[in-house]
């Protein structure tokens, strides 16, 4: 189910976009993958928020670094997540974003990303203007970023058992952020909504996602 192509940006840079869904649809919403990239989980992932009638891009925001990137999620449980070598710079990002926004080719774009990709998320909810609303399931920069004003309605997912995003940095962010709707789910850790991942909480997972298309229906 659904398709991956070649999309060039504004730069000439060309990578590959997993497209999901009807391009028929009114909403549509630019993934931005995890720390393992462009896999298969995220495909699921997509096409699941293309059940929910989304049309759906995501691009391979690691391609810049090695084409077709696919080492994993697992990657994603360490602290070295947070500086995979290669990752694209800001400015990089954003140009991905804005060519996946092209490709969909309409008003009702909204962002989401989970782990590194919710960190995207937040940049890119900063970075490009006419996304209508973000969400970000347990991004660990987020608070580091958290100075960054997001130009569109945003709302992240964090769990109360984290290991690699404590309390004190969703309360950071909280403080910076008041207008952010922050969402806390008391049983989860870190990866809480993989189910690939020995962290996964399908509580959580189905709180989470009744919150974020709640949120998304409000604002997209």
């Amino acid at each position: 189910m659904g398709e991956t192509i070649e999309v060039t940006a504004a730069d000439g840079h060309s990578s590959g976009t997993f497209l999901a869904g009807s391009p028929a649809a009114e909403r549509a919403l630019i993934l931005c993958h995890d720390a393992g990239g462009l896999n298969h989980h995220i495909r699921r992932q997509a096409n699941r928020l293309a059940a929910f009638g989304f049309y759906v891009a995501v691009p391979a925001l690691f391609d810049g670094a090695e084409h077709g990137r696919e080492p994993g999620w697992r990657l994603e449980q360490t602290s070295a997540a947070a500086a995979i070598p290669g990752q694209p710079p800001l400015a990089s990002l954003a140009t991905g974003i804005r060519a996946a926004m092209a490709l969909l080719g309409r008003e009702r774009i909204g962002i989401i990303g989970f782990g590194w990709g919710a960190t995207a998320c937040w940049h890119a909810a900063a970075l490009t203007p006419g996304l209508r609303a973000g969400v970000a399931f347990y991004g660990t920069g987020i608070a580091d970023a958290r100075q960054e004003r997001p130009l569109c309605p945003m709302q992240l997912h964090f769990g109360a058992w984290d290991r690699l995003i404590p309390m004190a940095d969703v309360d950071a962010i909280r403080h910076a952020q008041p207008d952010v709707a922050i969402e806390i789910y008391p049983t989860a850790g870190h990866l809480f909504a993989c189910d690939e991942s020995e962290a996964f909480n399908m509580e959580a997972t189905e709180s989470a996602r009744d919150n974020m298309l709640a949120f998304l229906q409000r604002h997209l």
